[in-house]
């Protein structure tokens, strides 16, 4: 048996005026999980990617930058950590190709006169 509290008149009147939250039942994600869990085990990797691109396009975003900017606190900071990172990435892969195209052509050369 439900007791009811007495309260000032102003309060009563929110009080009465509050439904019930209605009664969340757990029903229709069980019949989803064996085809989401079992899509999870097929190729994780891809799962993961296919809901991140799935919730960049409800959110309206064209690529990973612009969700990253979207949805950090500071998107200044953010945009200058990726053009950072974007930099520094360009001058590594620069040095590496640059590094075994180098190697490449000293190995040639040493096969041509007999170093090797």
């Amino acid at each position: 048996m439900r007791q009811r509290v007495l309260l000032p008149a102003r309060a009563n009147h929110v009080a009465e005026s509050v439904e019930p939250e209605p009664k969340v039942t757990i029903l229709p994600l069980v019949h989803r999980l064996p085809h989401r869990y079992g899509t999870y085990l097929l190729d994780p990797e891809s799962f993961a990617l296919n809901k991140w691109e799935a919730a960049n396009e409800r959110d309206g975003y064209r690529n990973w930058e612009e969700a990253a900017v979207g949805r950090s606190d500071d998107p200044e900071a953010t945009r200058e950590r990726i053009a950072k990172f974007k930099a520094e990435s360009r001058i590594k892969a620069y040095a590496v190709i640059g590094f075994f195209s180098a190697a490449l052509l000293y190995s040639s050369y040493q096969y041509q006169h007999g170093g090797l």
